[in-house]
C-alpha cells in the first residue's frame, strides 16, 4: 500500500517540462509537468492556469478539433424530464468530471458562456477535502480550487442552491466522487491504488451509502496509465472488474464512459465484455471527440471556470437517449 508520503515523493520527482520557472510557482510547475505527458499523448489537456478569473490567460491549451462550439441541444423537455426526482452518482476522473458538470449546467439551463463558474467551495465533498488537507493542502493554495472541484456533494444546501433550476424544477440529487487516485490531490496512481487504500475505500463506501441511486456513470483507466509498468494491464483489469462488480447493485442504470485515450481502451472493453458486467452500458467517447477531453477549464486560486462544449453535450445526450429508451 502506498502512503501519503509516497504520493508526495512521487509528485516531487524531477520531471521534464517546458514550463519556465519565472512564470510558474513550484507547485503549479510540478502539476503542469506531471500533466504534460498525458496532454501531449492526447494532443490536448483540459486544465489551463489563468489569472483574474480567466481574463488574463497565460497558459493557453490547444483544443484542435474539439474547439468549444455553441451547444446544440437537440433533446426536448420531455427527454430531460427523466431526471426529475432522480439520484445521480458519477465516479471517475476529470474526463467524467466534465460530463458531470455539463449535465448539471444543462439541467440548470446555464448559458454556454465563455466560462461558467463551477461552485467548488459550495459543493466540495467532505471526505475529499479531508484527504487533501492531510496532504498539507488547504483553501487558498494555488491548486486548491482545482482539487476541490474533483468531488461534489449535492446534499449540501449551498451546493443545491448553486443549481436552482436543477433543484426546483428537477428535484435532482447528485454526487461526484473522484476515483482517479486515492489521494485526490495528485495525478497518476489509478484504480488499483484506490482499492488498496483504506481511507479512500471508507470514503467511497460512504458515498455509495448515500444511495440508492437511479443512475451511475463511471470511467477509469486514464490515471492508471500515466506511469505504466508491465503489470499495469493486469492491475487495471482486476481493479476495474472489482469496482464494476461491487457497484453492480448501486443503481439499476449503469454507464461506463470508455476513454478516448488509447492506453486503457482494449482492457476496459475486455472487462466490460465479461458476463458479470454485461448490464453496464458503454459509451465510447471517440464517437463524440478524438482527444482525451471534450473541453477544458480555467483554474486559479479562487476560481474554476468550466467551458461548455458541444462534444461534452453530445455525451450527455447519449446518456439521455439510453435512459429514455
Amino acid at each position: 500500500m502506498h502512503t501519503a508520503e509516497a504520493a508526495q515523493e512521487f509528485l516531487e520527482q524531477p520531471k521534464p517540462g517546458e514550463f519556465p520557472a519565472q512564470v510558474y510557482s513550484p507547485s503549479m510547475r510540478a502539476f503542469l509537468n506531471e500533466f504534460e505527458p498525458m496532454r501531449k499523448a492526447s494532443n490536448e489537456g483540459n486544465v489551463r492556469a489563468v489569472a483574474d478569473e480567466g481574463l488574463d490567460e497565460f497558459y493557453p491549451m490547444p483544443m484542435d478539433s474539439n474547439e468549444v462550439v455553441p451547444i446544440q441541444n437537440s433533446r426536448d423537455e420531455v427527454a430531460w424530464s427523466w431526471f426529475k426526482g432522480k439520484n445521480v452518482l458519477f465516479l471517475g476522473d476529470s474526463t467524467a468530471e466534465e460530463i458531470f458538470w455539463e449535465l448539471m449546467f444543462s439541467l440548470n439551463q446555464s448559458a454556454p458562456e465563455r466560462a461558467t463558474r463551477v461552485p467548488s467551495n459550495e459543493c466540495g465533498e467532505d471526505s475529499c477535502v479531508k484527504r487533501c488537507n492531510e496532504q498539507g493542502l488547504k483553501d487558498g493554495d494555488e491548486l486548491w480550487q482545482h482539487y476541490l472541484v474533483r468531488c461534489a456533494d449535492g446534499a449540501k444546501p449551498q451546493c443545491r442552491d448553486s443549481f436552482p433550476i436543477a433543484r426546483d424544477v428537477y428535484g435532482l440529487n447528485f454526487q461526484f466522487f473522484w476515483t482517479g487516485n486515492p489521494y485526490i490531490c495528485d495525478n497518476g496512481w489509478g484504480l488499483h491504488y484506490d482499492l488498496a487504500d483504506a481511507q479512500w475505500m471508507d470514503a467511497f463506501k460512504a458515498v455509495v451509502a448515500k444511495g440508492p441511486y437511479d443512475i451511475v456513470v463511471f470511467t477509469a483507466g486514464n490515471h492508471d496509465y500515466v506511469k505504466p509498468t508491465p503489470e499495469t494491464d493486469s492491475s487495471f483489469r482486476e481493479a476495474l472488474n472489482t469496482v464494476l462488480s461491487d457497484t453492480f447493485a448501486v443503481a439499476p442504470i449503469k454507464f461506463f464512459l470508455l476513454s478516448a485515450a488509447p492506453e486503457s481502451r482494449a482492457t476496459a472493453k475486455e472487462v466490460l465484455g465479461m458476463e458479470n458486467n454485461r448490464d453496464w452500458k458503454m459509451i465510447d467517447r471517440r464517437d463524440y471527440h478524438s482527444s482525451l477531453h471534450c473541453t477544458y477549464k480555467d483554474v486559479n486560486q479562487t476560481y474554476v471556470g468550466y467551458h461548455r462544449a458541444d462534444a461534452c453535450h453530445q455525451v450527455v445526450e447519449a446518456i439521455l437517449d439510453v435512459v429514455n429508451g
